[in-house]
């Protein structure tokens, strides 16, 4: 049998409904204390299917799906790891956060790192 863990459920809940903010500031919010910078990272492999859809896409034109995909959730994952620094550092929000997408790797094969940074901050 599963043991359900209050505690944790509650600190998960409390870290998924964080507020992450590209402005300095948070309607609202006061700001009582600025923490730390936070930040996060997710590499993830594209397979070569995806890599040559990709690149025919590319030629032809057109939206590649498999690689969108990949991106949005490789910044849901690097919001997540956002959050999850700020509240181990005593935050409840997250300011100024930018999110930048890059490719590494060249003809052979790639990969697509997002990488995320903010100021983990204590609001009232």
């Amino acid at each position: 049998m599963i043991e359900f863990n209050l505690e944790a459920w509650q600190t998960r809940r409390i870290i998924a409904s964080m507020p992450l903010s590209t402005a300095p500031t948070l309607p609202g919010r006061e700001i009582i204390e600025t923490i730390d910078i936070v930040g996060a990272q997710c590499v993830y492999g594209v397979n070569a299917l995806a890599d040559l859809a990709g690149g025919l896409r590319e030629f032809v034109g057109g939206r590649s799906q498999g690689l969108q995909k990949k991106i949005a959730e490789a910044r849901a994952k690097v919001c997540q790891e956002l959050r999850e620094a700020a509240h181990q550092l005593g935050g409840n929000a997250v300011i100024a956060v930018t999110i930048d997408h890059a490719e590494i790797g060249d003809k052979g094969g790639f990969m697509l790192m997002v990488t995320g940074t903010g100021t983990a901050v204590l609001t009232r």
